[in-house]
């Protein structure tokens, strides 16, 4: 299950000397190594001027303020290094106006069972934190259609006060998060891994058992780009969905791709079918049956 890490410690440590350290030492893709960092992420957790300090830096030099932040605008980017990003998640409590409640409800994720294609470890930094629903569900052995069946387990119920530090495991882990009592951050390490990315990320409807929606994230805007390519593309637009459908790791870019490629080039719709059959991945292969192409 998503790990709790009972992890102390005495000193503080810098962020950068955090960064570097990890950097250095650490594995980006070791899970093992990465959790037995735990006492040092609570040395950084200990620290209760690091987040002011970072923001006081950007603001110095606000003409370039988080240029290289690509997270929501509830995120702050304290460090990034080409192994490991550090972050920020500011929760705030819900707002007494409906229209502002309703935003933040969106901006925090609030309410909406969903995992990450990425593993990340977080902790409580300041304030009580959010409450969380956690499951766990077999990535490869679904689809990955909306409204198709997933079988969810649940795990616990569980917050991220000050000082406390979890593990979620990517593609596996499921939460739901509901809005903090009180101004809260939260920390998180998270590796930069870009083979993670490439995994299709959900949100779930636990009650039903179902996969609701992919998530709109850098995944899902590719696959955007194959419905524009049958409207706007050109014969070099289809040499590369050619290529990408048969090369590219995600296994829904390449069931987007050749439904692109079947409307572009319709004469070639058998060709496309049995790539699709050839396909390693189920995805994909349904095709065949969806009357979809």
């Amino acid at each position: 299950m998503a790990l709790t890490i009972d992890a102390t410690s005495d000193s503080t440590i810098s962020i950068n000397d955090y960064l570097d350290y990890m950097n250095r030492e650490i594995a980006v893709d070791d899970i093992d190594q990465i959790v037995d960092t735990a006492p040092v992420f609570a040395s950084l957790l200990r620290d209760p001027t690091i987040v002011a300090a970072a923001i006081n830096k950007e603001l110095l030099n606000w003409r370039e303020f988080q240029q290289e932040n690509k997270y929501t605008a509830q995120t702050f980017l304290l460090g990034i290094t080409d192994k490991f990003a550090l972050r920020a998640n500011v929760w705030m409590p819900p707002s007494e106006d409906p229209k502002i409640r309703a935003w933040e409800e969106k901006l925090y994720y609030y309410n909406v069972p969903h995992d990450h294609n990425f593993s990340f470890m977080t902790g409580g930094y300041c304030g009580s934190g959010y409450e969380t629903i956690i499951y766990e569900y077999d990535y490869e052995s679904i689809l990955g259609l909306e409204n198709e069946t997933v079988p969810l387990r649940f795990l616990e119920r569980t917050t991220l006060p000050k000082g406390k530090i979890m593990y979620y495991r990517a593609s596996v882990d499921i939460h739901s998060q509901m809005p903090a009592r009180e101004f809260s951050i939260s920390l998180n390490l998270l590796p930069v891994n870009p083979a993670d990315r490439l995994k299709t990320q959900y949100i779930f409807d636990p009650a039903n058992q179902r996969i609701k929606e992919p998530v709109r994230n850098s995944t899902s805007s590719q696959s955007t780009v194959c419905c524009a390519a049958v409207y706007v593309g050109n014969n070099r637009t289809s040499e590369l969905l050619d290529d990408l459908s048969i090369s590219h790791p995600n296994a829904r870019f390449r069931r987007n791709a050749l439904r692109a490629l079947s409307r572009r080039e319709p004469s070639r719709v058998e060709d496309f079918l049995q790539r699709a059959a050839r396909d390693n991945d189920p995805l994909v292969r349904g095709l065949l049956t969806e009357g979809q192409m």
